[in-house]
């Protein structure tokens, strides 16, 4: 534990989760700008020698987010990806710090980004660039759906490099 993160997180193994993110037409990067009406976003990529590496989707007054609590001033990390073959190499921090620049000339003083329970590489990632924890939210996904919603916070009041 730390002073800035009093929670103590303890990861459980179990059977490997693989959760296909593209296989909802909705869920995929080309098409969530469509369903973020109203709202003023950054469509970041990153490329190494012309090939695609990653990206991310980062967004502003959008009321349709609920994570931002009907905010001005919270930006929502709507999606971040790295390739498999790219990952490990700080691309998909290089994107966040991107991401919290944008938000920043916005004038916004936070930024959020909800992932779920069942990905705990996305929970240690945005732990490890500072993160905090927002908010829990079990059932956030439907009847049926085992799945928890978390949902983590950055302060663009200072550096990510601390």
């Amino acid at each position: 534990m730390s002073e800035t993160d009093p929670a103590e997180w303890i990861e459980i193994g179990t059977r490997p989760f693989v959760k296909d993110y593209d296989a909802v037409e909705a869920e995929r990067p080309a098409n969530l700008p469509f369903h973020l009406k109203g709202a003023r976003m950054a469509l970041l990529s990153s490329h190494i020698g012309g090939e695609r590496t990653g990206g991310a989707i980062v967004a502003v007054d959008c009321p349709d987010l609920k994570i931002l609590g009907g905010r001005s001033d919270v930006a929502a990390l709507v999606d971040l990806r790295v390739a498999t073959s790219f990952r490990r190499r700080g691309l998909g921090a290089a994107l966040f710090e991107r991401a919290c620049a944008w938000s920043r000339a916005q004038a916004c003083s936070e930024i959020r980004v909800e992932t779920q329970d069942t990905n705990p590489a996305a929970c240690r990632f945005y732990r490890s660039l500072g993160c905090t924890l927002y908010s829990l939210e079990s059932g956030a996904y439907g009847a049926g759906c085992d799945e928890t919603k978390v949902v983590w916070t950055y302060s663009l009041t200072r550096s990510l490099l601390h």
